[in-house]
């Protein structure tokens, strides 16, 4: 995750928070549901799981990094109390999820990815709801016809 938010400080002028926001969502959602997949059909097998887990865990440094500043970005002088909000919020929805999924613990990691896949799916329906589509603002999107 170190990694990643290094990385990213270096390609989001190149790139854009909203483009590395949403493609890391994608990919992060499509490893957990890929990891899912594996653990049902095989097991839990660890090799599989560092190499998934570490490509998933880059994924949402790049995700929660980017979706934080855009978060941010036209709060201005409230952006202190905006940025403790949204901290609150996330903890709460957080220790929500983190007890259904936890609740559904059978012994191996299954219900760890298929909650982080559902919640990236859900996080994915929330953004297109509110832009439009993915990758591009919702100002943007409008403008392009």
């Amino acid at each position: 995750m170190m990694v990643a938010s290094l990385v990213n400080a270096g390609i989001v002028k190149r790139y854009g928070m909203r483009r590395i926001g949403h493609a890391a969502l994608i990919g992060m959602t499509a490893m957990a549901a890929l990891h899912a997949l594996i653990v049902f059909q095989r097991g839990d097998e660890l090799v599989v799981f560092i190499v998934l887990q570490s490509m998933m865990m880059v994924g949402f440094a790049l995700a929660a990094g980017n979706f934080g500043a855009m978060a941010m970005e036209n709060m201005g002088e409230v952006a202190g109390t905006a940025s403790s909000l949204q901290g609150s919020f996330s903890a709460v929805l957080g220790a929500i999820g983190g007890t259904i999924i936890g609740l559904n613990f059978d012994g191996s990691s299954l219900p760890l990815y298929i909650g982080v896949t559902v919640a990236g799916l859900i996080a994915l329906a929330v953004i297109l709801k509110a832009e439009g589509r993915l990758f591009v603002p919702r100002h943007e999107a409008q403008g392009a016809g």
